[in-house]
């Protein structure tokens, strides 16, 4: 696979992330249904043993803030999950899965922005740096899986 992800615009990085979260799941037995509509935040249903996850995508290049708006994530919601892939080149992108839960506590890297009286709306972030990149290693997508 080319791993040059520089010359790619967004919308293809942000593919090719839904597609490797895709079959990341399948390679763990789940079933993986495409939502027609992102109009909730979701792009995927992964169902294994009766249970359905509801599965939003976030992808970024080399190090950054991404986000789910919070009108679109319950962090209150036990199936709803956050998988998450920074793309550098010259690497295939580590995939994080991030329960919603998560955000009950936020920290450097899952934050929680209000934006009180600002135009922007509140939402769910994710602070990505070389300082904080080992705040999202328990979130390593061989290491949640098995627990799903």
């Amino acid at each position: 696979m080319n791993k040059n992800w520089t010359p790619l615009s967004a919308l293809q990085i942000g593919r090719i992330a839904e597609h490797l979260a895709q079959a990341e799941f399948m390679s763990y037995g789940f079933e993986v249904y495409d939502t027609v509509l992102d109009d909730r935040g979701i792009d995927f249903i992964a169902r294994k043993d009766g249970r359905l996850y509801e599965v939003q995508v976030k992808a970024v290049r080399k190090y950054g803030y991404t986000f789910v708006a919070k009108s679109k994530m319950d962090i209150c919601a036990e199936n709803r999950l956050v998988c998450y892939m920074n793309f550098m080149d010259g690497d295939m992108p580590p995939m994080y899965i991030i329960p919603a839960a998560a955000w009950r506590e936020p920290n450097a890297v899952l934050t929680d922005k209000e934006y009180r009286e600002q135009k922007s709306a509140p939402e769910w972030g994710i602070n990505f740096s070389k300082k904080n990149e080992h705040m999202l290693q328990p979130y390593l997508a061989e290491r949640v899986m098995e627990k799903l």
